[in-house]
């Protein structure tokens, strides 16, 4: 009879394991299939008229899917290939584009909040943006032939940034509220560099593309 219990629990506890799983694949593959049909119906939009199969139709081209030149100028700012349409143009310029910086924003701001268990964590109120702009004005200040590799450096500064602000906020552990604190200290400094650095910006243009960064506009 013990066997037979043993034996019962261990189908019991395996058939749990095949729910669970099932259900975390059912979740997974809807949010897929939803966040597909969301981008195709988001492409659509717009006041270049386009419905949902030629949204589809330019989204998933295979001429233009398997195009170097295309990822070139899509990813490094290259020469627009000349034989895209204007819808294709519009998809993969515009619309696309605009598509991922949001859902990007979205997974970073639950990312932030998960690591330091906060709701109200931000990469404004964690320095993130000002460790970021502080890189972006030092490049267009300093190094400013670098500028095609500006968003890189941004992403970098911004990293480094959230490095600091968890070295500082570190004792035996994180705590969200030393965390926060950290994180407003870092970014007061950073945004004090800042400030200081705009003084010695003799190039109108210039400091109107870092002003332009430094607000999101770029």
């Amino acid at each position: 009879m013990v066997q037979v219990r043993d034996r019962l629990a261990k189908l019991r506890a395996a058939a749990d394991d095949w729910y669970d799983t099932s259900k975390l694949a059912v979740i997974v593959v809807g949010s897929l299939a939803v966040l597909l049909g969301s981008t195709i119906l988001q492409v659509s939009f717009g006041s270049y008229p386009m419905t949902l199969g030629e949204a589809w139709r330019t989204v998933f081209d295979a001429e233009v899917l398997f195009r170097l030149d295309v990822w070139q100028w899509a990813l490094l700012g290259a020469e627009v290939p000349e034989w895209l349409s204007t819808q294709q143009v519009i998809v993969w310029n515009l619309r696309l584009p605009r598509i991922l910086v949001g859902a990007n924003l979205a997974i970073s701001g639950a990312l932030f909040q998960t690591v330091t268990r906060n709701e109200l964590a931000s990469p404004y109120i964690l320095g993130v943006s000002d460790g970021a702009g502080l890189v972006v004005l030092l490049t267009l200040t300093t190094f400013y032939d670098l500028m095609p590799f500006l968003p890189i450096f941004a992403a970098l500064g911004g990293g480094i940034a959230f490095l600091l602000v968890y070295a500082i906020a570190w004792k035996n552990g994180i705590s969200p509220v030393r965390l926060l604190l950290a994180g407003v200290v870092v970014g007061t400094v950073f945004g004090s560099v800042q400030r200081t650095l705009f003084f010695f910006i003799d190039d109108l243009g210039i400091a109107m593309a870092a002003q332009a960064w430094l607000s999101g506009r770029s």
